[in-house]
C-alpha cells in the first residue's frame, strides 16, 4: 500500500506483472492502425482474468474491432477501452484462437463472438493526473492508459526511459504492466501493440511524473474488475 503522503521519489520498488504470469506476449496491430484500444483493453482483461484464478489466455482483439461498434468504438479508426469493458460486462470476450486477428475491420462473426471465455463484472476509473493512485492501481493488476503516440520519439523508440514532453493529445492506448522506482527517474513499464521489433521487444519505458504525465499517461487510466 502506497500512502498518500509518500513522495514518489521515496518509493523504491520494481513491480512487474510479466514476472507473475499475468501478461500475454506482445502482438502487432498492423495496418489496422487505430485499434490500439482493443489491444490495451484485452491486455487488461487478460490480466484481470488470470488474477481471478483462471489460466492466462490471449483474448480476441478482432472481436472488439468487429463487434463493439454499438458501444461507441470504430474498429480500425479508434475506440475507448472503457467501451470495451462495458461490452465485456455484457458479452464476455472470446479468445484469439477462436476469433483470430485480421488487422482490418469486418462484419461481426456472431457465432464466434458468442463463445465467450473471459468475463468481467465492472470496471474502475483511476483518478486522473495522480501518479500515486495509478501506481497503487498497477499493484493490483495491469492498467489500460492512453497516450499521445504520434510523435517521432514513439515512432523511432528503441529503448531507454522517455522523459521528454510528447504531448497530451491522446491518440493511442497501451497497457501499464509494472513500474521501476529504484532509480531516478522512475518509470512505467508499458506494453505496446506494434510488435516485438518495435521498442524494447515491444515495450516502452515512460518516466513517472506528476500532472498529466509524460505523453499524457496519467490522464485516463482504467482497469476491469473480475
Amino acid at each position: 500500500m502506497i500512502q498518500d503522503d509518500t513522495p514518489i521519489k521515496a518509493i523504491s520498488q520494481i513491480f512487474d506483472w510479466r514476472t507473475k504470469g499475468a501478461v500475454t506476449p506482445v502482438e502487432n496491430q498492423g495496418q489496422c492502425s487505430g485499434s490500439g484500444w482493443a489491444f490495451s483493453a484485452t491486455g487488461a482483461v487478460e490480466g484481470t482474468w488470470f488474477l481471478a484464478g483462471h489460466t492466462l489466455v490471449s483474448l480476441s482483439e478482432q472481436e472488439l474491432v468487429d463487434c463493439s461498434t454499438s458501444y461507441g468504438n470504430s474498429g480500425c479508426n479508434g475506440g475507448l477501452v472503457t467501451n470495451v469493458f462495458k461490452f465485456a460486462m455484457k458479452y464476455g470476450l472470446t479468445t484469439e484462437a477462436i476469433y483470430p486477428y485480421s488487422a482490418k475491420s469486418g462484419q461481426c462473426q456472431t457465432s464466434l463472438e458468442s463463445q465467450a471465455t473471459a468475463t468481467i463484472s465492472s470496471y474502475s476509473i483511476v483518478p486522473a493526473n495522480n501518479p500515486k493512485a495509478l501506481m497503487q492501481a498497477v499493484l493490483t493488476k495491469p492498467v489500460s492508459v492512453a497516450v499521445q503516440a504520434d510523435q517521432t520519439l514513439w515512432q523511432h523508440y528503441t529503448g531507454g526511459i522517455v522523459t521528454s514532453d510528447c504531448g497530451t493529445n491522446l491518440d493511442h492506448a497501451v497497457l501499464i504492466v509494472g513500474f521501476d522506482t529504484t532509480s531516478h527517474p522512475g518509470n512505467w513499464i508499458v506494453k505496446n501493440s506494434w510488435g516485438t521489433g518495435w521498442g524494447d521487444q515491444g515495450y516502452i519505458y515512460i518516466a513517472i511524473s506528476d500532472g498529466k504525465g509524460v505523453c499524457g499517461i496519467n490522464m485516463t487510466p482504467s482497469y476491469p474488475i473480475a
